[in-house]
């Protein structure tokens, strides 16, 4: 039976503080942000990582050792199990955290790999020629992949800022007065579409969320009453960590700073804060200085994009976009409800709950709503939590609400009615994920599938490669040498290969990045040899060398001009029967081949240069005469070579 009955003090809250288990879970996550911080502190001055990742083993276990044995644990601290009980349902719903780690993560998980001393190099990106991704979820990252020996996947790593962030949204609800309501916000916000597709990866939405709640619970303590010099310098830490983690939620520690100092009437309190917020951004901002030549380097590209957002159009992303997307996340109905739940929270105290709401949530919500032009359903995730966890906490009112509203039924109303579009919400969206498992299966199966043929490769190429790719932090992961992606251009391999100094080249495979990859005169006309390649079907994922002698004529060679060719692509031509050729002078034919259908293309002759079955036969090679006759009926592609190369 459920009781309606208003609690004159919420269970859970304030009382429970010092409980062994309310600590440990209140505990966890700040832990985690310190430990990423901790080590990607020593990664980012390429210290030895060790010993920092020794500490980030210890740590921990000291803290539990001690809390088990000096803690004061209850029957309540049963609770805290409530959060991973939930992940456990939501990951079996949604398989999707199971696929290989790609894009984004990989990025997260190179540089992990590089504060571990596996190697040096950065990824280019967003214009960008080093790894400018937050460093936190890198950090905690590092930890893992030094105990286990992997390079390109973690697994506990995700598990462990889940539950964390978990906990936080069902502290946040306890302490904001939800009393056993609570245990309905994580299992909420933990079952969002968002939350269970990208919680349990290294994507930064998880670690977002729950610094976030964080960030809401330390701003409601420091607002309720003055805060030690101290303990305003840890507040000002914590929240430069969430910054850390996200770099958008930098704005947390400055405004935390503003509404204390506000609140308090003292410029003192809020300078403790941003003190303690500025000490944990300082080695960074210094690293970026030494490495990059600017202490903001890291913030760099976020900042330009946020910049052309407001000025400019960036993309296509409009506010619209993001209510529809929080709608698809949050019914409609129980999004209303608890935004009228949040009002309620607000006005019942309205000075410092208005100040943590205005300040330290309501930000986030108007940036990634209103002020970027790009943006996903999971930049909205630390929004809606934030709405679930205090939403509930003002449906669930004390008997203290002001008389001229006050009414018996209110509360056994707004609880039923949280109950019922709870349960709907719940329902659907794990319902959803149920029916749709076997087709979400069906894909992280065809994503392992991809990146095992693509990183196939990986024994072929040496160790001191520099390779091009249309998935370059992906497969650079894998490689395990400088990988970069081709750049714009009407001649993307040469032109590549230039600017980046590149020995190999790989192309093609399930899922091209490029549409050139999959025109056989793009390679057949670059600077490249082929060294072997990977097939599944009819997809070929092919690894080049770069040609020295064709690169250094490359340019020559593009610039010649042939009336008979069908296609001239660098030192590639395609001529269809019934045309003499002759090489200009200077130049020799390096290989002919005949494609082996007239008005075909040159896909036949890239299968034979891999040994596959092909249409395609070679006509001369090193040794072909001046003028190559092409007989009618017939289509041949012709090679030419710098005679002076």
């Amino acid at each position: 039976m459920v009781h309606l009955e208003a609690e004159e003090a919420p269970a859970w809250g304030v009382s429970t503080s010092s409980d062994a288990g309310t600590r440990m879970a209140s505990g966890f996550f700040p832990l985690l942000l310190f430990v990423g911080s901790g080590v990607a502190l020593f990664g980012e001055f390429d210290l030895p990582v060790w010993p920092a990742v020794l500490a980030a083993v210890c740590l921990p276990v000291v803290l539990f050792s001690l809390l088990l044995h000096d803690g004061r644990w209850t029957l309540s601290d049963v609770r805290w199990a409530w959060v991973p009980i939930v992940i456990v349902i939501t990951s079996y719903a949604d398989p999707t955290w199971m696929g290989p780690m790609l894009s984004d993560q990989s990025d997260h998980l190179q540089t992990a790999n590089r504060y571990l001393g596996r190697w040096d190099w950065e990824p280019y990106h967003m214009d960008q020629d080093f790894a400018f991704r937050p460093k936190v979820v890198s950090g905690l990252a590092a930890v893992e992949l030094a105990l286990t020996g992997a390079i390109s996947q973690v697994h506990v790593t995700p598990l462990l800022i889940l539950i964390g962030c978990g906990w936080q949204v069902q502290r946040l609800a306890e302490e904001a007065g939800a009393g056993r309501w609570a245990l309905l916000a994580p299992l909420l916000v933990l079952s969002l579409p968002a939350m269970m597709q990208q919680g349990r990866t290294v994507y930064l939405e998880a670690l977002a969320t729950g610094g976030v709640m964080l960030a809401l619970r330390l701003g409601l303590r420091a607002l309720d009453r003055p805060l030690a010099s101290w303990n305003g310098m840890g507040h000002g830490t914590s929240l430069a960590a969430v910054g850390l983690a996200k770099f958008p939620y930098l704005y947390l520690g400055p405004a935390m700073a503003i509404i204390v100092g506000w609140r308090h009437r003292s410029l003192a309190l809020g300078g403790w804060v941003l003190l303690g917020w500025t000490a944990l951004l300082a080695p960074f901002a210094l690293s970026d200085l030494m490495d990059h030549g600017h202490v903001a380097a890291s913030l760099s590209p976020q900042m330009t994009g946020a910049v052309a957002s407001v000025t400019g159009e960036v993309g296509t992303y409009s506010s619209d976009q993001a209510f529809d997307e929080m709608r698809g996340e949050l019914f409609r109905l129980l999004h209303v409800l608890l935004m009228l739940g949040l009002v309620v929270w607000v006005a019942m105290d309205v000075a410092p709950r208005g100040m943590a709401f205005a300040g330290l949530l309501l930000p986030g919500f108007i940036l990634f709503t209103y002020v970027l032009d790009f943006g996903w359903p999971r930049y909205h995730l630390p929004w809606l939590a934030g709405v679930v966890s205090l939403g509930i906490a003002g449906l669930n009112v004390p008997h203290e609400w002001p008389r001229r509203l006050h009414h018996p039924a209110w509360r056994p109303v707004a609880l039923c009615l949280l109950l019922v579009c709870s349960g709907f919400q719940i329902h659907t969206t794990i319902g959803e994920a149920l029916e749709e498992r076997e087709s979400k299966e069906s894909k992280v199966a065809w994503r392992w599938t991809f990146i095992d043929h693509y990183a196939a490769l990986e024994p072929s190429i040496p160790d001191d490669a520099v390779v091009l790719a249309g998935y370059d932090i992906s497969l650079g992961l894998r490689y395990g040498v400088p990988t970069y992606r081709f750049g714009p251009s009407l001649d993307p391999i040469h032109d590549s290969i230039e600017v980046v100094s590149a020995t190999h080249v790989v192309t093609g495979g399930m899922a091209t990045r490029f549409a050139w990859e999959d025109d056989p005169m793009q390679v057949l006309g670059a600077p490249i040899t082929p060294v072997t390649h990977t097939t599944r079907g009819n997809d070929h994922h092919v690894l080049w060398a770069v040609d020295e002698q064709r690169m250094e004529a490359h340019d020559q060679a593009s610039e010649l001009e042939f009336g008979e060719a069908r296609i001239h692509i660098g030192d590639a031509l395609l001529v269809d029967g019934g045309t003499a050729i002759t090489a200009p002078a200077g130049w020799v034919w390096m290989d002919v081949y005949d494609v082996g259908r007239h008005g075909g293309n040159a896909d036949s002759v890239v299968d034979f240069l891999l040994d596959l079955d092909s249409t395609a036969t070679e006509i001369c090679a090193a040794d072909c005469p001046e003028t190559m006759e092409v007989p009618n009926g017939a289509t041949y592609l012709l090679r030419m070579r710098w005679m002076h190369a």
